[in-house]
């Protein structure tokens, strides 16, 4: 953050920050003196040692009065040692104070110019040649089968040039091996695939291989929507059964994990762990391809459940929802919240936070570019700030809205009781007109366990035994049903006990 490159935040203030603390380096106080503390009156009978810069109380907010006098003199405001916005110099009795403590054994400066520690570090003597350190990076982990990926060389520690030579190994990759330094590989199967780089100069050689980095997604996903994570699979992110079902964390090991200490339904969730992550960096969940295909009208919309408590006021943690439709090669942003907009919660809490059933929100994402898509993925995104824990439940790929003309089912009276129950639980719902009905029993895996088709059914209440779809008797565990009416479909979570 600091320099004048486009690297800082763009003040002078923050360009010479670096300065600033070179000169404490080389034992220059402050222009006010030995405190942190500027703008005091007290502080004009302080003194930085220093006889050609005068005494100052110092810049306490950043300005630049180049026609200060705060004790009696004009202020060398522009001085780097001081905490001006417009910071430009040293003076000559500051050199030369910096100039003795180079030379001074007192404080060891005088070691960086030795001849031995010049030697040791390379600035002078022998040129001291270093083995390279081997590193790569793919643009995009995530890719459909029979797309190009291009692997680029990230080594470091030594100067690349002719002599350098690259060895790859890509298990799985057409091709599976190369010696460019960033080559193209493609994957023509599904799966997941670990790769190999090693890197030879004179100095030495170097390799890294990168486990299970790159998963190759088919391009028609075997998950069909509408889709429902509700984290109750213990399993959760992976599917043992099918790959192709996995969700994936780009994240610290301990960001995110399934908890089953806080639910709004079922008996599990999604918790991000907040003082496990470092301020400002980015956790991601990766959904596995769905197929919208099947999915009627312009747009498509996308819910989940979240739970948030800030920490303190100031606290901003953001929570984002980005949507890809090639396989996770490129993202598009359709969601974010930070602070207090994200926040379920209206007081911070400093402690450890645990929703109640009454501290979730049920948000609603609208993601055009899904309807009649065949291969969509959502990447959730946690963005820490130095918050509160973070939880996420019910993720609807995808509750997708209907015309007033395909408006078939009553929502909100669309109901399981009871729930928990047994497989004498009723499915009641409503139809405003009539259609073709037909209900499904999907475990959390996605798999289909039973369906009915009743055919063509009048406007009116309806209600059906889980049993009748079933037809034996169900063991413990959470289900899902989807009842399909025309082009309107509905998905209720149901738990039996």
């Amino acid at each position: 953050v600091v320099g004048s490159i486009g690297t800082s935040v763009n003040t002078n203030f923050a360009r010479r920050a670096l300065t600033h603390e070179i000169g404490h380096f080389f034992n220059l106080r402050h222009t006010w003196g030995p405190s942190n503390d500027p703008g005091l009156a007290s502080n004009c009978d302080l003194s930085d040692q220093v006889n050609d810069t005068p005494r100052t109380i110092g810049n306490a907010n950043q300005s630049c009065n180049l026609a200060q006098s705060t004790c009696g003199l004009l202020d060398n405001v522009q001085n780097y040692m001081d905490y001006s916005s417009c910071p430009k110099m040293f003076t000559v009795g500051q050199g030369n104070r910096m100039q003795a403590a180079l030379n001074s054994t007192q404080g060891q400066r005088n070691q960086l110019h030795q001849s031995a520690n010049l030697a040791a570090t390379g600035v002078s003597g022998p040129a001291v040649t270093c083995a390279p350190i081997a590193d790569f990076v793919a643009p995009s982990t995530q890719n459909c089968t029979n797309t190009l990926i291009t692997f680029n060389d990230a080594s470091y520690n030594a100067e690349v040039n002719g002599t350098w030579q690259w060895s790859w190994s890509f298990p799985g990759g057409l091709p599976s091996s190369s010696t460019e330094q960033n080559p193209e590989v493609l994957y023509p199967t599904p799966g997941i695939y670990s790769a190999t780089l090693n890197v030879t100069t004179p100095a030495g050689n170097s390799n890294v291989t990168k486990t299970q980095y790159i998963q190759v997604n088919p391009e028609v996903p075997t998950l069909v929507s509408p889709v429902v994570e509700s984290f109750e699979n213990a399993s959760f992110p992976n599917n043992d059964a099918d790959f192709t079902k996995n969700w994936r964390y780009n994240a610290p090991s301990t960001a995110f994990s399934r908890v089953t200490t806080a639910s709004v339904t079922g008996a599990a969730s999604l918790r991000y762990r907040n003082i496990a992550v470092a301020t400002g960096v980015s956790s991601e969940l990766i959904s596995p391809t769905v197929d919208f295909s099947g999915v009627v009208g312009p747009t498509t919309n996308i819910t989940f459940k979240v739970a948030y408590a800030r920490r303190t006021a100031g606290t901003n943690d953001k929570l984002e929802l980005w949507v890809s439709t090639n396989c996770g090669r490129t993202w598009t942003r359709r969601y974010s919240k930070a602070g207090v907009s994200l926040a379920t919660v209206s007081t911070p809490v400093s402690g450890t936070f645990i929703p109640t059933s009454a501290q979730w929100r049920t948000e609603t994402v609208s993601v055009p570019p899904f309807a009649s898509e065949e291969n969509g993925m959502i990447k959730i995104v946690v963005i820490d700030s130095g918050g509160n824990d973070l939880f996420i439940e019910d993720i609807n790929l995808v509750n997708a809205p209907v015309g007033i003309n395909d408006l078939s089912i009553d929502e909100y009276g669309t109901t399981i009781f009871p729930n928990p129950g047994d497989g004498d639980a009723a499915v009641s719902y409503g139809l405003f007109q009539a259609r073709n009905v037909r209900i499904e029993l999907v475990d959390v895996a996605g798999r289909l366990l039973a369906y009915k088709d009743f055919g063509s059914q009048t406007p009116g209440d309806h209600s059906v035994r889980i049993s009748d779809l079933s037809g034996s008797a169900m063991s413990y565990g959470i289900y899902f049903i989807r009842i399909q009416a025309g082009q309107q479909q509905i998905v209720r979570k149901w738990i039996c006990n």
